[in-house]
């Protein structure tokens, strides 16, 4: 199965969609309650109330519609690490790690305002890397400052990625303050505008008290037994990916070594915002989720065949294992 997934064409693209309904179906068959979502439909300051009157009426159908967004996102993922050359063969191995490992925790695969910040955030990310190989940008900094903003109207904390994204556009390009310039127009054109017309349609009042800045520090878990399970697989399965990685390092150009720098740093941004959640790991988890998939996705493709195949099957063993043996 693993060498099908390597193979990038319409056979892997099927088996994809098959591990997608193995990882996710006991999440449709048994829709979480609606008492166990965590605000997933409050904005900055707007909430989306059709989200649980929907999921309300139908929680498994909105969970069925829910997985077939993720897949959408799995999917622009891979196409992202395949169009960059992230690695040495294009695969589905970023878009299976990503079903993979949201597959742990039932409630990100709940479709969600903080889902698409995620999915926001990514088109913005990806586009950021498109910066390397292209002359004129100012256009295309304002086009992701713009994306990152209307992430931060769905998912306040977002707003730390502002520093993040100057901080890439250092990396891949060289320093122009018109292009830095045309980025922070673009996060805060459309944060004034929002802010504006509430105003001007007396709306300010109710926009200040329905403030909601999604700033909690954890103060739950998840049950302990898949907590640790979940923690300590993450753990051993980022030291043998950035292991793997660090081998391969100098055979891969410099323009994807600063891509890969690039994903490191945006990891390292997303764990600090996704640590904002009453319980851990919740939905913000998604954050971190979405650039360590293209990080542990190396972890398939070393060159030892049986030590991918091993890994392959424990990790896909060990998320049904959580998944039916542990009540949430």
């Amino acid at each position: 199965m693993l060498r099908i997934l390597k193979q990038n064409d319409l056979l892997s693209g099927i088996t994809l969609v098959l591990l997608c309904l193995l990882l996710k179906g006991r999440y449709v068959w048994h829709p979480l309650p609606l008492s166990a979502l965590q605000d997933f439909d409050q904005g900055l300051f707007f909430t989306l109330s059709g989200l649980p009157a929907f999921y309300g009426k139908s929680p498994a159908l909105y969970t069925g519609l829910s997985v077939l967004a993720q897949l959408g996102l799995a999917l622009y993922i891979n196409y992202i690490v395949n169009r960059e050359k992230l690695q040495h063969q294009k695969s589905y191995l970023p878009a299976f790690t990503f079903l993979l490992y949201t597959s742990f925790v039932p409630i990100l695969n709940v479709f969600s305002t903080l889902f698409i910040a995620n999915t926001l955030l990514f088109i913005a990310f990806g586009k950021t890397l498109q910066l390397y190989h292209m002359a004129k940008v100012r256009k295309e900094c304002f086009d992701i400052g713009l994306l990152l903003a209307l992430a931060c109207l769905f998912y306040s904390p977002a707003i730390l990625f502002v520093l993040l994204f100057a901080i890439l556009l250092f990396i891949l390009r060289p320093f122009s303050l018109q292009e830095l310039t045309a980025f922070l127009l673009g996060c805060f054109t459309l944060l004034y505008v929002s802010a504006a017309l509430l105003f001007l349609f007396g709306k300010g009042n109710s926009f200040l008290q329905a403030l909601h800045l999604q700033i909690s520090l954890p103060v739950k878990t998840i049950p302990l037994l898949p907590l640790i399970t979940l923690n300590t697989l993450s753990i051993c399965m980022v030291v043998y990916s950035v292991f793997l990685l660090n081998q391969n390092m100098n055979k891969f150009p410099m323009a994807v070594r600063k891509k890969w720098t690039a994903v490191s740093v945006y990891l390292g941004f997303a764990t600090l915002a996704g640590l904002f959640s009453s319980v851990f790991p919740g939905l913000p988890w998604l954050l971190v989720i979405t650039p360590l998939c293209i990080i542990l996705s190396t972890a398939f493709q070393h060159d030892k065949e049986k030590n991918n195949t091993f890994t392959f099957y424990f990790l896909l063993l060990s998320v049904l294992a959580v998944q039916w043996l542990f009540k949430y």
